[in-house]
C-alpha cells in the first residue's frame, strides 16, 4: 500500500504580508554611568531605534554625596553637585562618542536616588522600555 501525502497548497497574495501599523511607542530610556559596562546599552539602544524609529533619551544619576557620620560631615554646596553633575555629563559626552553614536541623544543628569529618579523619568515620559547597562541595579 502507498500513502501520498500532498502538501497544502498556499497562495500568498501582498495583502497577507502587509505589517499592521504599529501604535506609537514610548521613547527608549537608556540609563547610565558612562562607564564601559553601560557602553552595550546604548548600543542596543541605537539598534532598537534603528529598527522602530523610536526617540531616545538618556539619564545619567549622580548619587549625592554621603555622609559618613554625624562626627564627620561634609556640607556639599550646590557649587560642588553641579560641579559633579557637569563632570558626568562629559563622561557620557564621551560615552556616545566611544560607542560610535552619529548623533547626540538628549541627556539630563540628575541627582538623586538611582532606582526612584530612573522609574520616575520612565513614568514621566512614557518610556516603553528602560535599557540599562551590566552594573549593579540594586
Amino acid at each position: 500500500m502507498t500513502t501520498a501525502v500532498q502538501e497544502p497548497r498556499v497562495r500568498a497574495s501582498a495583502r497577507s504580508f502587509e505589517i499592521p501599523q504599529k501604535s506609537k511607542l514610548g521613547p527608549l530610556l537608556v540609563a547610565t554611568d558612562a562607564s564601559h559596562a553601560a557602553d552595550a546599552a546604548l548600543r542596543a539602544a541605537r539598534a532598537i531605534a534603528a529598527h522602530t524609529n523610536q526617540q531616545v533619551l538618556l539619564v545619567a544619576v549622580h548619587e549625592p554625596i554621603q555622609i559618613a557620620s554625624p562626627e564627620a560631615q561634609i556640607a556639599a554646596s550646590p557649587d560642588m553637585e553641579a560641579e559633579r553633575r557637569g563632570y558626568l555629563r562629559n563622561q557620557v559626552r564621551e560615552q556616545m562618542e566611544r560607542v560610535g553614536l552619529e548623533k547626540q541623544w538628549p541627556l539630563e543628569v540628575v541627582t538623586g536616588n538611582t532606582a526612584a529618579i530612573i522609574t520616575t523619568l520612565a513614568r514621566n515620559i512614557g518610556a516603553s522600555l528602560v535599557i540599562m547597562g551590566l552594573g549593579e541595579h540594586g
